[in-house]
């Protein structure tokens, strides 16, 4: 008897502590399978370890030859967890991996403390089975990181508004500045919330509210700038340089590639200098390239680096080129990429270029900026919808809930309930509004941003729209109004997947709209609340069969660290290993003996076009290789003549070139992989490639190795 009144008493803290064992599997189970996830990120916190001097500058390479292209927060993170568990794929995953458990636990409490334990759990649960989290958080990247800081912002700006305090203001912008240093712009996403509750307490006047905000705003500024004065106050050649930047600086960085770019469009993210034309990898407007096409890849990368402003261009490989004897007809004329293989739509949409550019890798997980044509349904198409979207419009109904309350018209008289809805709100909508309309040059699995407001809006809509929903009036129909409409949309984005779980969409469906129907009847009638609570647990589980489903998919098959996502693409894809273009194909073992074993006191080991051809060996060996363009190819870092130096002062001897030169996405003529390979002898790969490895036979991109001793 003792048991269950006990069980009944802390009954909502036993569900939150099923809740984070939930999330926890999701989150932690077999972490193993993920490798190291995106290995750029990987290959960065192995420099580090190798070298812990270049870990302030936050260098891709030990050597400190380049940056990586983001803030060095989140990767001192994983530096540390690697340090103390050991260098693995896990222990880089480990710190998102956490940080998504926290929020899942912060979420309650935030949420709890002014709507109740119900709405908290409510949201705590939306939060764990929203499939782009789960899949975010089981990677290196820094999304899942970044959105606990700034959930942890949020807390602190409730706070300061409930308790007038400008301590909790200046907290909250301290976390907003070191979310800064974790993914830049990103962050501000939350500062309207933050700073706009804060006007709304007018239990302070104006002259104390500005008084607490303009300390608040100082110290963002400065805990936001604060790495990046220390980088481009630090002489040139005295740090690595700024990756993705086009002038070696971080504010050109801030601004440029992770600023406008991400807003505006109009860049190739090829991170680095432009090289001429728009460098969108979606297909720039017409006439913005020299020659007036505005395809997928506009023509003209052919070689290495040259002179600014030079036209970019694909070349397709010549029929029955490829090693495997296929003509090459992925491509088409110009530079474009023929559409993958046919997978399942949406989160499976054939894409258009392959490995997760634009349309996604072969089965279509979404890549980049494949969220279909900007508008306000954008977030119901098929790249975005089976990610984020499955309980978008039952949030959207609960806000009308809350809008229609009497008290809204008062706002002196904001609780803490409704500041906190406002925060939630100031932080959802901009974010849709983003993901809606922008042209600018983002991944699909940035949508994570919204996954934090839109499950405290779900929790705190399910909490008025059943509480409306038990008292006479109109409202009360709202509740089953949104029941109808997220069974419907829901039924939407399962059709886009007609293959995966096929009798799922019906079944939600029918199962919405009988549950809505019987809850209708059963509000016309005098009946206990215990039958109204089991339909509305039946219906809302309903609900939650296919975003969990969605959920699972990251947790049993390997997901894609590079563009992480959930669904049926990863169901597809199982058991395909993806390949980012320009990566080193082919066995790392026997290149990096053959380099140490000719290695006569260079500082790098071996030069390659990209970070992406440095990963493995850095990863594997923590081997000082210099990235020549940064990560995909497109920094000015080097011109001739400098390399010429580094060669001819014994810095540098081996370079390991993509066929033809074309992993690295440079310049027409003049170019450091032109002159590299006209200037410098072959190695036969039989000296330095393992013929015996299965993989080199089939390789679509092969490499090259060049001995550059003595040429200068």
């Amino acid at each position: 008897m003792n048991l269950q009144s006990d069980i009944r008493t802390y009954r909502h803290e036993l569900i939150l502590v099923g809740i984070l064992i939930m999330a926890s599997v999701f989150l932690l189970f077999n972490l193993a399978k993920e490798g190291y996830s995106n290995s750029y990120y990987a290959a960065s916190v192995k420099s580090m370890l190798t070298n812990p001097g270049i870990m302030i500058y936050n260098s891709f390479d030990p050597t400190g030859f380049v940056t990586v292209d983001k803030p060095p927060v989140s990767l001192w993170v994983q530096t540390v967890s690697a340090a103390l568990l050991g260098f693995s794929g896990p222990s880089v995953i480990l710190p998102q991996a956490l940080a998504g458990i926290c929020s899942v636990l912060l979420l309650y409490l935030l949420v709890s403390r002014s709507w109740g334990k119900e709405a908290g759990l409510v949201a705590a649960f939306a939060l764990t089975i929203t499939p782009i989290f789960v899949a975010v958080a089981r990677t290196n990247n820094m999304d899942g990181l970044l959105i606990f800081v700034l959930l942890g912002a949020v807390f602190l700006a409730v706070t300061a508004w409930k308790t007038g305090s400008p301590w909790y203001l200046v907290g909250s912008a301290v976390l907003i500045g070191i979310g800064f240093n974790i993914k830049m712009i990103q962050a501000f996403a939350v500062v309207p919330a933050c700073f706009g509750i804060y006007l709304l307490n007018f239990r302070l006047s104006w002259k104390k509210k500005i008084l607490h905000l303009a300390p608040a705003l100082v110290v963002l500024i400065l805990v936001s700038a604060s790495w990046a004065l220390m980088m481009d106050l630090t002489p040139a050649d005295q740090r690595p340089y700024i990756g993705s930047s086009t002038d070696n600086s971080e504010f050109n960085l801030i601004f440029g590639y992770n600023g406008l770019n991400r807003l505006l469009g109009g860049f190739m993210p090829f991170r680095g200098g432009e090289i001429g034309g728009n460098r969108s990898l979606r297909g720039g407007s017409p006439g913005a390239f020299p020659d007036g096409s505005g395809g997928v890849f506009p023509p003209g990368i052919n070689g290495g680096f040259g002179d600014p402003g030079s036209d970019l261009n694909i070349t397709p490989p010549e029929q029955g080129s490829l090693p495997d004897g296929t003509d090459g007809s992925m491509y088409e004329p110009g530079g474009r990429f023929f559409a993958g293989p046919p997978g399942f739509a949406g989160n499976g949409t054939p894409g258009t270029p392959p490995f997760g550019m634009e349309g996604g890798r072969p089965g279509g997980n979404p890549g980049m900026n494949d969220g279909g044509e900007p508008g306000f349904f954008r977030m119901g198409d098929s790249g975005m919808s089976g990610q984020i979207s499955w309980f978008l419009p039952f949030a959207l109904i609960g806000l009308l809930a809350w809008v229609s309350r009497p008290r809204w018209s008062v706002l002196t008289a904001l609780s803490e309930k409704e500041i906190l809805t406002i925060a939630l709100t100031l932080w959802l909508v901009p974010e849709l509004l983003y993901f809606s309309f922008t042209s600018g040059f983002y991944h699909t699995y940035y949508v994570v941003m919204v996954a934090i407001p839109l499950a405290g809006l779900v929790g705190i809509g399910a909490f008025l729209m059943y509480d409306a929903y038990q008292k006479p009036g109109i409202k009360g129909w709202l509740f089953i109004a949104a029941i109808i409409a997220t069974g419907a949309c829901q039924w939407i984005f399962l059709r886009y997947n007609p293959d995966f779980l096929a009798p799922l969409s019906w079944i939600v469906l029918a199962g919405s709209i009988l549950g809505a129907i019987v809850l209708a009847f059963l509000r016309t009638l005098p009946v206990s609340s215990g039958k109204q609570t089991l339909v509305v647990l039946l219906t809302v589980g309903l609900l939650c069969v296919a975003p969990f489903a969605w959920s699972c998919t990251s947790v049993i098959f390997k997901g894609e660290g590079n563009m992480p996502s959930a669904g049926p693409g990863l169901v597809l894809d199982h058991g395909q290993d993806s390949m980012r273009p320009g990566e080193f194909q082919g066995n790392s073992s026997a290149v990096y003996l053959y380099l140490v074993s000719h290695q006569a006191g260079e500082k790098y080991l071996v030069g390659v076009e990209s970070s992406r051809s440095a990963d493995d060996l850095i990863i594997k060996y923590g081997a000082p290789v210099m990235a020549m363009g940064g990560y995909s190819g497109g920094d000015n870092i080097l011109t001739n003549e400098s390399l010429k130096t580094l060669i001819h002062n014994g810095k540098i001897r081996f370079f390991l070139l993509g066929q033809n030169g074309q992993g690295m996405p440079g310049r027409k003529s003049g170019g450091i992989t032109q002159w590299i390979q006209d200037s410098c002898p072959v190695v036969p790969e039989r000296e330095w490639n393992d013929e015996t490895n299965p993989g080199n036979s089939t390789s679509m991109m092969r490499n090259t190795l060049y001995d550059c001793k003595g040429v200068v």
